[in-house]
């Protein structure tokens, strides 16, 4: 009983209900950034731009027929629906946030996620082929992982973590993440630290790239 050990934070983070197996350590943890999440997955910034396109027009509208003073009127009884919508989407961003942990091990990248209900993704690196890049304007990113098997994960059960339109063959991905550089060169460190191992490794042409990848990616 002596060589038993408790859960680190770290671990249970992760999702984990054992301890890390001998030989398997953390390289990299974090949770996605809830703004950028509101903003890159639920469209939040498109939403604005749609509300005020729509005030815009209203106000137009009803200026034709009304004096200026009363057609803002009319114009700001949008206002508290327009704020709820976006409300509702700032809420499920800090959520999902807050439900969610990328970690990536010298063996495999695990996300932990689910708001209703939790699951914990676990996917080798010797099933990662390449990780895609994306930056954003607020300076987070998201990274696509290229995967041979994501251990019959549907594209369902993954989003939003997972990348847009590729449905019949999921591509796990980290989302809203602070400092996306960093995080996929610390990627493609650990794959090639993976496969000098020699364990079930994947050839080096395959993710090569990865630690300077950066290709776009679709929202």
């Amino acid at each position: 009983m002596s060589g038993l050990r408790s859960l680190t934070d770290a671990e249970r983070a992760a999702g984990l209900d054992a301890p890390l197996p001998a030989g398997e350590h953390i390289l990299w943890q974090e949770k996605p950034k809830a703004k950028a999440l509101t903003r890159s997955v639920f469209h939040a910034r498109a939403l604005a731009t749609y509300f005020g396109v729509t005030a815009l027009i209203v106000f137009g509208l009803s200026a034709q027929d009304l004096p200026v003073g009363q057609a803002v009127a009319v114009t700001t009884l949008l206002l508290p629906f327009f704020a709820l919508a976006y409300g509702i989407l700032a809420l499920i961003g800090r959520a999902t946030a807050r439900a969610t942990t990328y970690t990536l091990t010298n063996r495999r990248v695990i996300l932990h996620i689910g708001v209703a209900y939790e699951m914990t993704v676990s996917i080798p690196l010797s099933a990662v082929a390449n990780a895609m890049l994306r930056r954003r304007a607020d300076g987070s990113g998201e990274i696509a992982l290229k995967v041979t098997d994501c251990n019959n994960v549907r594209y369902v059960a993954l989003w939003p973590h997972a990348r847009a339109w590729h449905f019949l063959t999921p591509q796990p991905m980290l989302r809203g993440l602070a400092n996306p550089d960093a995080v996929v060169e610390t990627i493609g460190e650990a794959l090639i630290a993976f496969n000098a191992s020699g364990r079930r490794a994947v050839p080096a042409e395959r993710y090569g790239q990865a630690a300077a990848a950066r290709e776009a990616v679709a929202a």
